[in-house]
């Protein structure tokens, strides 16, 4: 701005309140938008916001003069002599008004100083006539007239003004800003602080004759405006901060939607949204617990329940699950299942071993078995996949089969010949060949090749709430209506009820059975796929699919299903799916972080540091989404509206609604009446 001729004057005004502090940029109306556009033209991020109300008058005011105009002030270390100029001006307290007041007025171009400078530049105009002009100025002299010189600035005036309860603390106030100020003075130039008056100040009034010419690092050094030293990220006297790093999110583009969070940057409160196509691409959330990424999570289940999408949300606690069933809209009541194992009524179930609309036994079978594998992966040798292979593919060929009765056809003859006379037909090669041998097989024999396998299977099975879900044969309800109704499937797992291995398989069988519905839509016209919104909270426990995760979420993706992918910190992953999720989930969303995972995650961002993660508080997070790739924002995220309202991070409802939503246990729900004698369902 220096160099520019046609810039027009220029008010800096930086003020001191209560501890804090103010920056107040001002220019004549018709030139405000030049102002305004060279000012983002050199700092793209900057926020400015409209000053509404008039600012506090100042009771006492006065003007800093030097003592000489043919010598710079030190500019060597900037940084320091901001910091303090805002450490006077930060003293102010919450009764006090603290101002420093820099109008910048005609440019100044640089000069060249010649080697055979006359004495008239440099003395008085009195002493030149009275001794005349012959002499030349001598070397100091000269170079300090060159440093004043040789660079573009201004004419401008400096204007200090404060208002305070008494005419003491006023002094006090005013001359420790000065003091700040006089850390610029130089050999051969101080600084003076005359009078002036306040409404000058306050009116930002131009005077009638500049008597400052500035350069602009002497005009750096004198404003109080906050700088940061090469490599440095202090806090600065009087501001927020320095991390969490403030930035604001680019302008949205298109038709809002599904609000993520609010931005925390300056000015007008700036919603960060989420379309649904970018939702298509996969979301990571990361943070700890207590951070707020449950009330995240559902925001994000609420906004695709208003919107009639499908839904499946999948957490270990419950909480999240209650918290969406009280704020389900009316309209969207019916659509709601919950697969609860502890439901001890009427539980809905889940058939993993159910074939139908095209899913073919083999598939199938391949699914439940990349489950058990990853489960069981300790205990897992060639026999056990052998037996479970055939004993799995044996079940999935009948329309009558579940997984409660895999312990029975390994260990009861009766029953397994009952089972397997048709299967052994339809296939002699290889379910007639395998049992034909585990036939022949002494009971000794049989009870040690099926050991491992009943080992795991009874830690679910000895648990009549599993027996209850995965015991129904032909549920009420199957995770394809989530494709073809838009239903809204929540599935709490709590591992104080059912246990941390049990839940586990059961999230996990959900998770198979969902990702065996998504590949069905590929016989789907793509028009005709609508997007549908699959939320995983601690998602190590669960996804366990029988494919490699990176291609699933590329494929799931083209599919028109979007996962939300949360858990508390990076090394709950395996290596690949760490791995396939840090690197396919196009947004991402970290709440507060421990120092690991904050070096991870500010990888690629120049504008963040690990600090910028670890200083989160509760609530906010640092997003980077598709749209925005290589500029993360900082936000904050609302809490949970009182029960029957929507969630809506715009507006915070002041009372409850009177809507009555379903709960867990609901018997309007489609599940099955349990069996009291085996605990499954009918």
């Amino acid at each position: 701005m220096g160099s520019d001729q046609r810039s027009p004057l220029v008010v800096l005004e930086a003020r001191g309140h209560a501890g804090r502090l103010t920056y107040l940029l001002g220019s004549p109306a018709t030139d405000a938008a030049v102002v305004v556009e060279a000012l983002q033209g050199l700092c793209p991020d900057v926020v400015l916001i409209p000053l509404r109300e008039h600012r506090p008058v100042v009771t006492t005011a006065g003007k800093v003069a030097l003592s000489t105009r043919h010598r710079a002030v030190t500019v060597n270390d900037l940084p320091g002599q901001a910091r303090a100029v805002m450490a006077a001006l930060a003293r102010a307290r919450a009764d006090e008004h603290l101002a420093l007041q820099v109008i910048l007025g005609p440019r100044r171009i640089p000069l060249a100083v010649p080697t055979q400078s006359p004495s008239s530049m440099v003395v008085p105009w009195y002493q030149v006539a009275w001794y005349g002009n012959g002499q030349t100025i001598d070397t100091e002299k000269r170079t300090a007239l060159r440093n004043k010189v040789s660079e573009a600035g201004f004419a401008c005036t400096i204007r200090l003004g404060v208002t305070a309860p008494t005419p003491r603390r006023r002094e006090l106030l005013l001359l420790g800003l000065m003091a700040a100020l006089r850390a610029s003075e130089a050999p051969g130039v101080q600084l003076r602080l005359n009078r002036e008056a306040a409404n000058r100040l306050t009116a930002a009034t131009a005077p009638w004759r500049w008597p400052l010419r500035l350069g602009v690092h002497e005009v750096l050094a004198l404003s109080g405006w906050p700088l940061s030293g090469p490599g440095k990220d202090d806090d600065l006297p009087g501001m927020p901060p320095s991390h969490p790093v403030v930035l604001p999110p680019l302008p949205v583009t298109g038709k809002a939607e599904r609000v993520l969070a609010l931005s925390t940057a300056p000015g007008p409160v700036q919603p960060l949204h989420l379309p649904i196509r970018e939702q298509l691409k996969h979301l990571h959330v990361l943070g700890p617990t207590g951070v707020g990424k449950s009330t995240l999570l559902a925001h994000l289940a609420l906004a695709d329940i208003e919107a009639g999408r499908g839904l499946v949300v999948i957490e270990p606690k419950g909480a999240l699950v209650d918290d969406i069933l009280a704020r389900i809209p009316k309209h969207r009541q019916d659509d709601v299942v919950v697969l609860d194992p502890a439901d001890l009524i009427a539980p809905v179930g889940l058939n993993p071993l159910a074939g139908g609309h095209g899913r073919r036994p083999e598939v199938v079978v391949d699914a439940l078995l990349a489950v058990f594998h990853q489960l069981w992966a300790d205990a897992w040798g060639p026999r056990t996949q052998d037996i479970l292979h055939a004993a799995l593919l044996t079940l999935a060929r009948r329309s009558d089969a579940s997984l409660v009765m895999l312990p029975l056809l390994l260990t009861n003859p009766g029953f397994r010949r009952s089972l397997t006379h048709r299967a052994i037909a339809e296939d002699p090669v290889a379910l007639g060949s395998f049992w034909a041998w585990y036939e022949q097989l002494s009971d000794a024999e049989r009870a040690a090749a099926i050991a491992p396998v009943m080992n795991k299977l009874r830690a679910f099975l000895l648990r009549p709430a599993m027996r209850a879900v995965v015991g129904q044969v032909q549920p009420r309800f199957t995770l394809r209506q989530v494709f073809t109704e838009r239903k809204i499937l929540l599935v709490p797992l709590s591992k104080g009820t059912v246990g941390p291995e049990a839940a586990a398989l059961l999230g996990s069988l959900v998770v198979a059975d969902l990702w065996q519905a998504t590949l069905e839509r590929t016989t789907m016209p793509e028009n005709r796929r609508h997007p549908v919104h699959v939320i995983i909270d601690e998602v190590q426990d669960y996804l366990r699919l029988p494919t490699d995760l990176a291609d699933a979420l590329a494929q799931a993706r083209g599919l028109g299903v979007g996962f939300t992918l949360a858990h508390q910190y990076l090394d709950q992953l395996p290596a690949g799916m760490r791995s396939a999720i840090l690197g396919n989930a196009r947004s991402r969303v970290c709440f507060q972080l421990p120092p690991s995972d904050a070096a991870v995650m500010a990888k690629g961002h120049p504008e963040l540091t690990a600090d910028d993660f670890t200083s989160l508080g509760a609530f906010h997070v640092c997003a980077s989404l598709h749209r925005q790739p290589e500029r993360p924002v900082r936000l904050r995220t609302n809490r949970t509206a009182p029960e029957g309202q929507q969630l809506n991070p715009r507006t915070a409802p002041s009372k409850p609604g009177t809507l009555r939503p379903p709960t867990r246990g609901d018997r309007s729900r489609p599940g099955r009446p349990r069996h009291r004698d085996t605990g499954g369902s009918e």
